[in-house]
């Protein structure tokens, strides 16, 4: 196949990909981007308030569905009490709900309102090799605040490319 053939072919593919995200199959999930596009807009307070509040929700379901959480962390965490295991499961749901709103505000928030927020410490440590004519590779453990991390960074870089893995979801990869 030519490659003008095989842009055209792409771009049918794409589009088509498009035109299936509307189906009523997907709008719970619009919804809840529309929702979350809003709460983007609470000051942070209140949406770590609301991430704890839907963190405690969901530890709660997790601990209803058989404690699949509860199994690993006493597998991992032998040393821990029981209480304490409860504890370390419903902080990590905290986390993770918190996490939701720190990667909306990554992808919506204004760049004004993110050098408000966030503060890069030891960045003369990436741009002086660039300054210098070398090349940096950044690695990063996947942590939940990384899609927030990487945009304040990219900021104060020229270029920047990222690596990840799709998510095998066609709402989410389109």
């Amino acid at each position: 196949m030519t490659d003008v053939k095989q842009a055209a072919h792409d771009d049918a593919r794409t589009q088509a990909a498009s035109q299936r995200l509307w189906s009523p199959r997907f709008w719970p999930l619009w919804a809840l981007l529309g929702l979350l596009r809003v709460l983007v807009l609470l000051p942070v307070r209140a949406q770590f308030f609301l991430g704890r509040l839907l963190g405690k929700l969901l530890g709660k379901l997790a601990s209803m569905r058989g404690g699949v959480v509860a199994a690993n962390l006493a597998l991992c965490f032998q040393t821990f009490s029981t209480s304490d295991r409860v504890v370390l499961c419903n902080k990590h749901f905290e986390s993770l709900s918190i996490m939701v709103f720190e990667l909306w505000l990554a992808w919506w928030a204004s760049d004004k309102r993110l050098a408000k927020l966030t503060q890069v410490r030891g960045l003369e440590n990436l741009l002086t090799p660039l300054r210098e004519g070398q090349g940096v590779v950044l690695l990063s453990g996947h942590f939940a605040s990384q899609e927030l991390t990487g945009r304040v960074v990219a900021k104060h870089l020229e270029r920047v490319g990222a690596v990840y893995r799709c998510s095998h979801h066609p709402f989410f990869d389109q």
